[in-house]
This record gives structure tokens, C-alpha cells and sequence, in this order.
């Protein structure tokens, strides 16, 4: 058995369990000559609605028949863990991670919050009567409360959602038995799986402008922050109403950023995104770097930028004493947004502290390429390639554009090249192999990987094996 079918196993083991152990307090509540009625009543409901699980059939038994007992003084509480969709007069113990809003639209008024137990973590929307509570509350992150008669349901995601709505009964109290609000977000990064919410304690090392890009016939504003997470850099934009969760961030400065995702080098921001800035930290510490130049690109844009790695990440940095295949520390810089990439600026270069990485440790087969990676080096064969062309830019310049296919005899990838380097390959012969340097992968529309060969791009003859 695989460690996928393992662990699907394992869950469905933990659940029945659960299932057991609720449906023995059913019984005995009843008595174990109506078995056959409570079974026939999960049956049914399920039926009445195809997203319940048995699970929370048997919750919403328990509520019907009053099997939980008070406690201390309160309803029955369940652990966030345990949460399933479509159950109503729900009661949670919880601290609260994260508050985004109140939003607005024409019709209501809510605001999404994080919520966290010692047991898990869920999404909740607080709708007009229970936001207008918490307002008068001064419900702030950090806080513990006492949320009664809550409902769950299936969010368009998927996710599990609990919906506070007017009815709910809200309270501060004290939990001392629920972890510090710090330890419910992860330092580093464990898994990058699009699909999984993270919870995540970041440091900004970068900040942009606002500025403005077109987007379907409409200005958009954006604004691009970047993030130092345990030992990855990672890029962060946010954009339209997004920008409001940004307006009190510094360099240096903790932030602490809920239900958010990864995809590749990027973390995303989603609507129930929630973002808190830690002002306790009077420091704003921007932590050195080690950096290991790999190569000096010529960019017509700017002069002494390199390619260098950092935290296993690949960057740009501009200085004009820095030499590839050198590590360096830098103590004091600044990273600047340009031209739809981060720059590195070191304004106090430390000591060298080695010298002499190859570039041919960052060279990647066709078979290895993936979307995650990025300015990667490649050996191929040009197995076919179309004419050269212009292209016309949105700002109304033309620039050299050139289509080919990459093989290793294994795998062939579609590859697009622009400006110089679309004319450097138009020169060389089909059949021949060619290492194609710092080259960014995407996916199409279509679902298929393709290889972008820009002006970061470095095109020369490959090793012979």
C-alpha cells in the first residue's frame, strides 16, 4: 500500500472511529432497541442532502435528541477538528487568527475571520447582527471567545465554513488551555501543495509602490510584497480591495498571514485571506543574506545585475563589484520592484565566504521541468523551429519573436523566444543541442508546459556527453 492509500485509510479509520464513539452516546441516550431507528434516521438525512457524511448525520441527531451534556454551564462544545458541513446550533471554544473586513455590498455587511482550537483551524463569516457584536466588542486577533449557536456549511472551495450569523451568541472569555495565537502559524513551509490553506509568520523584506497594470480592459492597482518564510523567499501581490490588508506593512516588520496558499514561488492571497502585523517587534529587522552569484546577464534595462541564489532561491542583485561563481554576505540592502522583478541592492557587501559553484548543478533534463522551477539551465536538441517574426508589444513596440521545439529523445517541450535570443537561435541549424540559461517555465491555458527564453536568457552550444 502506498503512502497516499495509507494515510486515506488512516482517516477513514480516525472517522469511523468518531462515528462509534457518537453513535454509542445515541444509543446510550435511547436505548439499544431503537439501534434500528437511529440508523434508518442517518440514512434518511443523508439522503435529504447528498453532502452530509454519516458523521454529521449523527451530530445532527445528537442535537436533536439533546444527547450532549452542559459544560461547565455552557452547551456542548465541539472541537474545531470535528466541524463536518451542514450543521446547525453549533458551539466552539476558539482564539481569533486573523479578521478581514467588514465588507460591504449592497445588500449586507461581513467580515471573514480564522479561527483556531488546540484541535484545528477553520474559516468563519460573520454576517450584519453578529459583526455589529463583535465591532461593539472590540473583538482584535489574539482574542479567545465563546461562539453558541453557529452553522456550518461547504464552502465553493470545498472547505468547511462556520457561518456566525444574527442568531449567534458571542463572548470574550479566557481560555488558558488554547496555544498562544503565534504557535498556530507555521515558521517555515512544510508542504507546498496548491491545495492546502497555510497558516504562515512571514518577514517583509520587500515592498513596492502601488502601481497600476491593465487587466481585461480596466486599470488595476497592485502591489507586490516580498517574503522571507523560515529559509524561502516567496513573492506576494496583492491587488483591487487586497491592497487595504497591506496599507500598515514596513520592512523588517512580522506578519502574521492566515489561510493563504502557495502556488510555486508565489503566495497566494484568497478572499478569506486574513493578514496581522506584529507592532510588539519595535525592531524592524531585516536579516543578513548569503548570496552565491551565478552569472551576469546583459540586460538592456540596467547594467551589473546578476543572477545569484539565496535561501535556495534564484534573485537579482545589483552591484558592480560582485563576481560570479563568488558567496557573499550582505548585511545592509534593499530590494527594489523593477520591470516585473525584485532586485536585490547591497549597500554594505560582507566578506566572501567561498567562491567557484558551477552552473552545471542547476542544469535541469526535460523530464525534470516543472512549474514550481524557475530561471533553471536546460540541454536540448532544436528539433524543429518556425521563421522568425516580429511581435507587437502593448506599449506598440515590436520585438523578435521565434517558436521551437526542445527534445532529449525523451520528452520535447514547446519553447518561446524573444528579442536577441529569438535571433541568436534563429541562426543556429535544427538538430543541433543548445543549453538554454535562466529560462522561466509556465503553463498554458491548455495545461501544457512550456519554456520562455526572454532577455534574462542566456543561449549557448551545449557539452557534448
Amino acid at each position: 500500500m502506498d503512502r497516499s492509500s495509507t494515510l486515506k485509510y488512516q482517516g477513514r479509520f480516525l472517522n469511523l472511529n468518531r462515528e462509534e464513539e457518537i453513535l454509542n452516546k445515541i444509543i446510550k441516550k435511547v436505548g439499544v432497541e431503537r439501534r434500528e431507528e437511529i440508523e434508518n434516521k442517518i440514512n434518511q438525512l443523508i439522503a435529504d442532502n447528498h453532502r452530509l457524511t454519516r458523521l454529521g448525520a449523527l451530530y445532527l441527531i445528537c442535537e436533536e435528541l439533546g444527547v450532549f451534556e452542559s459544560i461547565d454551564k455552557d452547551e456542548y462544545i465541539v472541537p474545531i477538528a470535528k466541524l463536518v458541513g451542514g450543521l446547525n446550533n453549533v458551539n466552539i471554544r476558539c482564539k481569533v487568527l486573523g479578521i478581514r473586513g467588514p465588507i460591504k455590498t449592497a445588500t449586507t455587511e461581513y467580515a471573514f475571520l480564522r479561527l483556531g482550537d488546540n484541535s484545528g483551524v477553520v474559516s468563519a463569516i460573520a454576517w450584519s447582527e453578529s459583526l455589529k457584536k463583535m465591532l461593539e466588542m472590540n473583538i482584535a486577533v489574539g482574542d479567545d471567545l465563546i461562539i453558541k449557536d453557529a452553522y456550518t456549511r461547504d464552502g465553493i472551495d470545498g472547505r468547511i465554513e462556520l457561518h456566525i450569523g444574527k442568531n449567534a451568541y458571542i463572548k470574550k472569555i479566557d481560555v488558558p488551555k488554547i496555544q498562544t495565537l503565534e504557535n498556530f502559524f507555521q515558521e517555515d513551509i512544510k508542504s507546498n501543495k496548491p491545495e492546502n490553506e497555510l497558516d504562515i509568520k512571514a518577514r517583509i523584506i520587500g515592498l513596492s509602490d502601488e502601481f497600476f497594470i491593465d487587466y481585461r480592459n480596466e486599470k488595476v492597482v497592485l502591489r507586490e510584497v516580498l517574503l522571507l518564510i523560515g529559509d524561502k523567499i516567496l513573492n506576494m501581490n496583492v491587488w483591487r480591495d487586497q491592497i487595504d490588508l497591506i496599507k500598515n506593512a514596513e520592512l523588517g516588520q512580522l506578519v502574521l498571514i492566515a489561510a493563504a496558499k502557495i502556488e510555486g514561488q508565489k503566495l497566494i492571497v484568497t478572499p478569506k485571506t486574513c493578514i496581522t502585523f506584529l507592532n510588539n517587534y519595535n525592531d524592524k529587522y531585516m536579516p543578513p543574506l548569503n548570496i552565491t552569484v551565478l552569472d551576469r546577464l546583459e540586460l538592456s534595462i540596467d547594467e551589473n545585475i546578476c543572477l545569484a541564489t539565496c535561501f535556495n532561491q534564484i534573485i537579482f542583485v545589483k552591484h558592480p563589484d560582485i563576481e560570479p561563481a563568488n558567496s557573499y554576505v550582505v548585511r545592509k540592502y534593499e530590494f527594489v520592484y523593477k520591470d516585473k522583478k525584485w532586485i536585490l541592492i547591497p549597500y554594505e557587501l560582507g566578506e566572501k565566504i567561498g567562491s567557484m559553484i558551477s552552473n552545471d548543478i542547476f542544469v535541469r533534463s526535460l523530464s525534470e521541468l516543472s512549474e514550481e522551477l524557475t530561471y533553471v539551465c536546460i540541454d536540448g536538441i532544436i528539433e524543429m523551429k518556425s521563421p522568425l517574426a516580429l511581435h507587437r508589444l502593448k506599449n506598440d513596440k515590436e520585438i523578435e519573436v521565434l517558436n521551437l521545439w526542445l527534445t532529449d529523445g525523451k520528452r520535447n517541450v514547446y519553447c518561446r523566444a524573444f528579442g536577441a535570443n529569438a535571433k541568436i537561435i534563429n541562426n543556429i541549424p535544427e538538430g543541433n543541442k543548445v543549453r538554454l540559461k535562466w529560462v522561466k517555465l509556465r503553463k498554458t491555458k491548455f495545461g501544457d508546459l512550456e519554456i520562455i527564453i526572454n532577455d534574462t536568457s542566456k543561449v549557448e552550444a551545449a557539452k557534448e556527453d
